[in-house]
């Protein structure tokens, strides 16, 4: 993006890796590749954050609250919009919603739950 010739910025968003281990800039890097979008002028801004859970449709793992944390941490006080939820996390993890959700599995009717017998109160 800092070298591309564009007739108008794009809209980015920025993976940030909170250790799902997929996809993303790992969270000791992430300030200076952010600060490298935002002085992009390629890159429309304010720059988006979204990340990946890992287990989120383990209500009792303790993995999507430190994947959280790490993810609020990152976005204080930045501009722009925020995802992290996808099915499980929109079922089980309110304080994930933000501004987008990305429902997955639960388009077609499927639980990402492990207890998919169970009908929730969702």
């Amino acid at each position: 993006l800092e070298e591309a010739s564009l007739d108008e910025p794009v809209t980015v968003w920025m993976k940030l890796d909170t250790r799902m281990h997929r996809l993303g800039v790992r969270p000791e890097q992430a300030e200076a590749f952010y600060h490298r979008l935002t002085q992009c002028k390629n890159v429309r801004q304010p720059v988006n954050i979204v990340s990946h859970f890992a287990r989120a449709d383990e209500p009792k793992c303790g993995a999507t609250e430190k994947q959280l944390a790490i993810f609020n941490t990152f976005c204080e006080g930045k501009p722009g919009q925020r995802s992290i939820a996808a099915s499980g996390g929109i079922l089980l993890w309110p304080q994930s919603h933000f501004d987008w959700v990305r429902p997955g599995i639960i388009l077609y009717g499927v639980s990402p739950l492990e207890d998919r017998s169970t009908g929730g109160d969702f």
